[in-house]
Parts: structure tokens; sequence; C-alpha cells
């Protein structure tokens, strides 16, 4: 009885062990040898071979340990460098139907393999995912927002600009647009820049209640320090300045004001006369080079005070300047005042 027993016991193991032995034998999808690896982690790793199976990395060895890995593709990588796919995290596919269909496969070109798209109408939006989803690998991944949500007036309300947006006049038509939205499968929302107070509140509320991030400007009717807790994330450097003069209050209702359009303007032009109203950071932009050198600003306009502190973002001082006064993000500008005294400081060496 012993004998039988231990005769099974040695019967299943060597099954177990050929089992074994198949599925280790079993080819992966792709090998890359002898690559150099640079990522936002690690140093730069040389000499390396990159494993990858059902479109993940299953591990990273040695090349000189990779002798009998058995891939069903091998890529030799020798001088060449190995990346992590990128991100473009501002996208819009239909601004512009000529480029729609060509944007993927310049994305991939380029080594953009997820993309963010930050504002289109859904009946353009959803073919276009559609595509990118039904290609796999052959396309990035891709987010999208929907519509931009925008105020009682649009200003892109494909007359005038293309047409991106969407008018919230009321909460309510906020609400019911974001169940709209949300059912088509947006994995964040977009505020732009017309709504009110009022809607941005309602917005915010509907966004929590279902778990969306939001991503948008600064409305023009709103500080940004009021907006920036409230949201995931925000686009452009724009609509801060009113954080950088000291009478916001007035130009902030001035703003307000102006958004009730008595004149029944069309969207984008009295989105273009409120950008109008930005106070003393406007008429101080033309001297952007000098300040980005010195500590000091210029003389402020009448009535106001002088603005200090730039902090410069991205990579010339005329894209986008704020102030220490903006309390909202002075952690953040700090920290990238300090990255740009360290490189001012490198370049003078």
């Amino acid at each position: 009885m012993v004998s039988v027993i231990r005769s099974a016991l040695t019967l299943s193991l060597a099954l177990v062990l050929t089992a074994c032995s198949q599925d280790t034998a079993k080819p992966i999808d792709l090998a890359i040898h002898n690559v150099t690896l640079i990522d936002a982690v690690n140093p730069i790793r040389t000499n390396r071979t990159v494993l990858i199976d059902q479109g993940r990395i299953i591990a990273i060895i040695n090349s000189d340990a990779a002798h009998d890995i058995t891939a069903a593709q091998q890529v030799d990588g020798s001088g060449q460098y190995l990346i992590p796919g990128l991100w473009d995290f501002h996208v819009h596919f239909t601004f512009d139907a000529r480029f729609t269909d060509s944007m993927a496969g310049l994305f991939l070109y380029h080594g953009v393999t997820n993309v963010r798209d930050t504002g289109g109408l859904l009946e353009d939006l959803l073919p276009v995912v559609d595509t990118l989803r039904s290609a796999g690998a052959k396309a990035p991944s891709i987010w999208y927002s929907g519509p931009l949500l925008d105020g009682a007036d649009v200003v892109y309300d494909g007359v005038n600009f293309p047409g991106l947006g969407i008018a919230n006049p009321t909460p309510e038509a906020a609400r019911a647009n974001i169940a709209e939205i949300h059912a088509a499968g947006a994995s964040f929302l977009k505020i732009y820049e017309m709504v009110t107070p009022e809607v941005f509140a309602a917005i915010v509320d509907e966004a929590r209640t279902r778990n969306l991030p939001i991503d948008g400007h600064v409305p023009l009717s709103m500080r940004a320090r009021d907006v920036a807790p409230q949201v995931q994330s925000l686009e452009h450097l724009r609509n801060y300045e009113m954080d950088c003069v000291s009478d916001p209050e007035l130009w902030l209702a001035a703003r307000q004001q102006a958004l009730a359009n008595p004149a029944n303007e069309p969207g984008n032009v009295l989105h273009s006369r409120l950008h109008a109203l930005r106070g003393g950071a406007r008429a101080i932009r033309p001297r952007v080079n000098m300040l980005a050198s010195t500590a000091a600003a210029p003389a402020a306009a009448p009535g106001r005070e002088a603005i200090v502190g730039f902090v410069i973002l991205y990579r010339t001082p005329e894209i986008a300047l704020c102030c220490r006064r903006c309390r909202f993000i002075d952690s953040s500008f700090t920290k990238m005042e300090k990255e740009i005294q360290r490189t001012n400081l490198s370049r003078t060496r």
C-alpha cells in the first residue's frame, strides 16, 4: 500500500514538474535586448533586457544573463534608449477636423502613449474615442472630459470659435449636463471661464457626488484662490492676476457685472472684453523680460501696489507669470522659484 502511494506521489510530482517546465518554455511576446533605460525614478541603466508579455513589462534583467529568453519577437536595442510612454495632458482631438485623423499616429511616433482630451462635444468626440480604443496598441490610450462646461454664453460655440463647449446658465442645467457627460464615460470634468460662482459651486458638488475629478480654467467671475482648492488641476496660467493686485474685489465686481452681458454679445467677444479687465498685471506685461532678472518690480500703476516676486513657468518668461501674493499656490511657486534660481545660477558659471 505504501509503495502504491509513493508511486502515485512520484507520478504527480513528475507531472507537476513537467507542467512547470512547459510553462517556463512558453515564449513571451517581446524581448528588447541590450538597451539603455531612462526613467524618472532610477539612474540610467545600460545593457538591459526588457521582457514584455500581454502588454505588460514582466521583468528587466541584465542582458548578459538573458541568453535563454524565448520570445515571439526579439529586438536588438544596442545603441538605443528606452523610456516610459509619455503623456500629453492637454489635447483637443476635435478642435480642427483637418488634424483629427492623423493625431493618434503622431502621438505614438513621438512616444506619447496616453492622452487627456480636455474639451470636445460628445457627438464629435465619442467616435474618435471609439476609433482609438478599437485600434488597441496602434493608438494612445485616451481619457476625456467631454465638452467645456461654460456659462450662459459659450466661447467655443461652434459658430465664432470651434465647437468645444456647452452652456450652463443655471446650477440645474449644469447638473443635467454632468449627468449626460458622466453617462457617456467621461473620466473627469472641464470647467471653462464664463461660469458664474453659483454654477461653479454646483459643478463641484455634482462632481464630488459622482467621484469625478475636475480640471479647468479659473472662471472670470472668481478669484483663483477660491477656485484652486476645489479642483484637481488648472489649465494655463490665466486669470490669476486678480490675486496679484491690491484691489481685487473692484476688478472682480467689474467682471461679474460684465458677465450679465446686457448687450447680448457673442461669447467669444464677451470673453475677450472680460480679459481686458485684468488690472495692474496687464499693464506691466511688456516689462516681463526685465522682471525675470531683477528682484524688484517697476512702480505700479496709480491705485495699485507693485507686484514683486515673479515666478517664471515653463521655458520662457513670456509664457506665464504669477506673484507671491497668490497664496493658494505659494508652496508650488516657491519650489519653482528655487529651481529657476538654481538654473539661472548654473547658466552664469
